[in-house]
Formats: structure tokens, sequence, C-alpha cells
């Protein structure tokens, strides 16, 4: 699988060794008929179909095995995809607003550009996910696993990350800007240009960090200990402390 296309070609083909052809492939997935798509799927382990634009809004799909399918373009707005299998999955480009991820395992998931706004993405395992330039403004990933991930440029304004580990993460120009990091683990994270503004960082472990032209306009840092993080504005830094 090439995490590097950009392919939007239109859906043409159930993919090699398809054991039924696209259009029932598809019509699986949109009726919700999980257990068939699953038994198919382990029935043909080296069935990866392309759904490229496949349109799924709304649909019912809990636990479903989507592991290593193109799913570039793909429309999945409103979805339930809680404790699905997306692993190796490619979603570049995919629109999920308000997607439910609760739990999915995402490890090795291509997910560039994908729209993820206000998506619920609690507990997903998401070792390894390739999130870079994606949109997950008002995501809900408190709890979430993200250490030594590369979130440079992504947009996560308004995402909850209470209790994320984002230790050894990189959220160089980041949007972190009305995000909640209430108690979460930012320890040797760079933030090199990441905007801080309105962010509640309370009680939120820094150890280490590289602050280096972060925004923390009217930032909330009650109860962080920015001793031993690198933050280059003391001026700004002491500013958001007064608030």
């Amino acid at each position: 699988m090439n995490d590097n296309s950009d392919s939007t070609d239109d859906i043409s083909s159930a993919g090699p060794n398809a054991p039924v052809s696209l259009d029932i492939a598809t019509a699986l997935l949109r009726d919700g008929r999980v257990e068939e798509w699953n038994r198919l799927r382990a029935d043909h382990p080296d069935w990866r179909p392309d759904l490229t634009k496949v349109q799924l809004t709304g649909a019912q799909l809990p636990g479903v095995n989507l592991a290593g399918c193109k799913l570039t373009v793909a429309n999945l707005i409103d979805a339930n995809l809680a404790n699905a299998d997306l692993r190796e999955a490619n979603l570049r480009l995919a629109v999920m607003n308000t997607c439910v991820l609760v739990g999915a395992q995402l490890e090795g998931t291509a997910l560039f550009h994908a729209n993820l706004q206000g998506a619920d993405l609690r507990n997903a395992h998401m070792k390894n996910t390739k999130t870079r330039d994606a949109y997950l403004l008002d995501a809900i990933l408190v709890g979430a696993d993200l250490s030594g991930q590369n979130l440079a440029w992504t947009q996560l304004a308004g995402a909850y990350l209470d209790g994320a580990n984002l230790h050894r993460t990189d959220l160089t120009e980041a949007d972190l800007s009305r995000c909640r990091l209430v108690g979460a683990d930012l320890s040797e994270a760079v933030l090199d240009g990441a905007d801080l503004t309105e962010a509640d960082l309370t009680d939120a472990k820094v150890d280490g960090a590289d602050f280096s032209n972060a925004t923390l306009d009217d930032a909330v840092i009650t109860g962080v200990d920015f001793s031993k993080a690198r933050v280059i504005d003391r001026e700004q830094l002491a500013a958001a402390a007064s608030e």
C-alpha cells in the first residue's frame, strides 16, 4: 500500500481476488452488515478492496474490519466506527466529521489531510498513526496515546486532550488554540511555533518541552512547572501566569 498516493479515481474495482463485486461489498457496508463483511475479510485475508470515494455517511459499522483498505476521499461523516479495525488503512483526504472512533485500531493508519472535526477518538489505539496535516478541530482525544507522533502543522483547535500522552510528540506550528490539555503529558514535546492561545494547560507535565516561538496568550497554566521546559518568551509566560 502506498500511503503517498493521492488517487481520486472513481470506484471501479473490488481489488484482486475479490470474493464479491464492489457494488455488493459497498452495499454490505452501507447497510451495516458488519458480520457478513467481516466474514468475507476473514475468509479472504488478502482481499483489500479499493473503497476510494465510498459514501458511508451515518453508516453503523462498529467493529468492522477495514484493515489495509483504501478509503481515500471517503465520506464517513457521522459514521459509527467504534472498535473498528483500521490498521494500515489509507484515509487520506477522508471526510470524517463527528465520526465515532472510540476504541478504534488506528495503528499505522494514514490520515493525511483527513477531516476529523468533532470526531470521538477516546481510547483509540494510535501507535504510528499518520496524522500530519489532519484536521482535528474540536475532536475528542481524552486519554489518547499520541506519544512520539508527528503532529506538525496539525489543526487541533478546541480539541479535548485531557490526560493525553504527548511525550516527545512533534507539535511544530500546530494549532492548539482553545485546546484542553488538562493533565496532559507534554514532556519533551516540540511545540516550536505552536499556537496555544486560550489553551488550558492546567497541571500539564512539560519537562523538557520546547516552547520556542510558541504563543501562550491567555493560556491557563495553573499548576504547570515550566522550570525544566524550554520557554523562549519569559515575558509572555509571566503574562499568562497572571491571568
